[in-house]
């Protein structure tokens, strides 16, 4: 059998107005928390490359990497556009999602 990788398993959207309120809670908590981190992971990395002399205007930009827990850099050119995140399909609700692959429970 093989092994479920990110590459090959499909993806949906989950309407927040599926969840119970419970789990809306502990979902709009950990949005937070990822939102708060994502602002000081900016404000760290800007510190970062500017204190080595980067700017907006450089021919070049510092990028970081924090796979496996560890900090890397690397040296970029400044005209690269970023990549854009893939985007899930949104088709159906949770229930019918959940129902679809065999769920014990449904919602």
């Amino acid at each position: 059998m093989a092994n479920a990788s990110p590459d090959n398993l499909t993806w949906r959207n989950v309407d927040p107005t599926d969840l119970t309120a419970s789990q809306l809670a502990a979902y709009e908590a950990y949005k937070s928390a990822q939102r708060e981190a994502a602002r000081l992971r900016e404000a760290f990395e800007t510190h970062f490359a500017t204190d080595l002399g980067f700017t907006d205007t450089s021919p070049s930009r510092i990028v970081f990497g924090y796979k496996f827990g560890k900090l890397s850099i690397a040296v970029a050119p400044n005209d690269r556009p970023r990549k854009p995140a893939a985007k899930p399909s949104s088709a159906g609700n949770l229930a019918a999602f959940l129902a679809a692959h065999g769920a014990v429970r449904s919602l």
